[in-house]
């Protein structure tokens, strides 16, 4: 692939994940953040990168997304 084309895809990719409807974060196989498209209720993207994503997720649910992240990461694919 030509470095203007991998260029470009980067470019459109970026621009996907900047503009989503949805929060894309991205962690370390141990759940620590390393990038963050956008925030909600006041938290920086700051705030949230190099901490667990796991601090971030309500009380109740933590097991459960715990258990998620820990079999998409064992088995190299989404659970969902």
């Amino acid at each position: 692939m030509s470095k203007d084309l991998m260029n470009n895809n980067e470019a459109k990719f970026q621009s996907i994940i900047e503009n989503s409807g949805s929060i894309i974060a991205v962690t370390d196989i141990d759940g620590i953040t390393n990038y963050i498209n956008y925030t909600i209720g006041g938290v920086t993207k700051e705030d949230y990168l190099g901490t667990s994503v796991f601090n971030w997720v309500q009380d109740d649910l933590k097991e459960t997304v715990k258990t998620l992240f820990d079999n998409t990461i064992k088995e190299k694919k989404p659970n969902i």
